[in-house]
């Protein structure tokens, strides 16, 4: 059986809603060359009879019992046999030019392994007017990533040899999200990037996955694991997991590290992922410099006694100025210097 270029995956659980929309998006892509690897994860709606309707050999359609997004994922790259590896979602919908424009981004980018999209988020049925719009270049995409998913999951192709490198998804239930727990693995290993083009459109929910307080627990860990790992440290210790829960706007559970040093463990990240990309640290200055602020702001959210410190030694350094500069003046005045108006005064009269 001939080996195609690309292999769609697309697990689909009670999707019939809007499945026929995301299979025809796919269907219509310009660039062809691709099986469509489609997986009925155990749904209880019409999701099996939709697929069926459908009658182009591309697809390659299969039905299991209810396993979850991770090991139905896991099964669509086992079953699949191209060299490249499209991600789609059942609910959402890729622009035509889509894999075209990826193909050709990785075909001229050897050294990348994935390459995702910009993507405009609809709420269920239309356009809502937001958008994810993502750092593209590689340095930038993969300082970002220490803290945060910045690869819409939905508009992600990726190489099958990055995949076999550094393992599929994580089935541990301690350590999904899913996504960001691949990218954090492969982000080590490999360049990623995203294309500025929106290429995809992403459909919000109200079931879908929010930000729960394990949700979040469990992000905070993967950032402090990549922070961890980007400064050379053996294993994580509360200062990283503190600066990654101020990278993401949540309050830190150890409030013993200070300012200082989490500013200079956030400027290491930034200059050993420089690094390692063969760029010098002036290369990443000013996505640092937004995170050193961001780090600023949360800190002193979360820590309001240092946030009044910083207040009063402002306050006294400026009352102090106030203070000294009439004592400068006489002191000038006393050495035989002129204050400014009188030296000003002093020039008209000469002119």
């Amino acid at each position: 059986m001939r080996q195609p270029t690309i292999s769609v995956l697309m697990p689909a659980y009670n999707a019939a809603a809007y499945l026929a929309p995301a299979i025809e998006s796919i269907l219509g892509q310009s660039f062809g060359d691709f099986e469509f690897i489609i997986i009925d994860d155990g749904s209880r709606d019409g999701t099996a009879a939709i697929v069926e309707g459908y009658r182009d050999e591309r697809i390659r359609f299969f039905r299991q019992p209810n396993q979850g997004m991770a090991r139905t994922l896991n099964r669509a790259i086992e079953l699949s046999r191209g060299t490249l590896l499209a991600r789609q979602d059942a609910d959402d919908i890729a622009l035509p030019h889509r894999f075209e424009k990826q193909v050709a981004y990785l075909h001229a980018h050897p050294e990348v392994a994935l390459v995702g999209t910009a993507a405009e988020i609809w709420l269920e049925e239309g356009p809502s007017g937001r958008f994810h719009r993502h750092p593209c270049d590689c340095l930038s995409l993969a300082f970002e990533m220490h803290f945060d998913n910045y690869l819409v999951h939905s508009s992600v192709m990726m190489r099958r040899s990055a995949i076999e490198a550094v393992g599929a998804y994580t089935t541990l239930e301690s350590r999904r999200h899913e996504d960001f727990e691949l990218w954090s693995r492969m982000s080590r290993r490999f360049k990623m990037a995203n294309l500025p083009e929106i290429l995809q459109v992403y459909r919000e929910h109200p079931a879908s996955m929010c930000r729960t307080e394990v949700f979040e627990s469990r992000c905070i860990m993967l950032a402090s694991e990549n922070i961890a790992w980007a400064t050379g440290a053996g294993a994580v210790a509360p200062i990283h997991m503190a600066l990654a829960s101020l990278m993401r706007g949540s309050a830190p559970l150890d409030a013993s590290s200070q300012l200082a040093e989490l500013e200079l463990l956030l400027s290491q990240t930034a200059t050993c992922t420089a690094s390692r990309h063969g760029e010098p640290p002036t290369a990443i200055s000013n996505a640092l410099a937004v995170r050193l602020n961001s780090l600023r702001h949360h800190y002193y959210r979360f820590h309001p006694v240092q946030r009044t410190l910083r207040r009063c030694r402002a306050f006294l350094a400026r009352a102090a100025g106030r203070l000294l500069n009439p004592v400068r003046v006489m002191a000038g005045i006393g050495m035989g210097l002129k204050r400014p108006e009188c030296a000003a005064e002093d020039r008209a009269d000469s002119e």
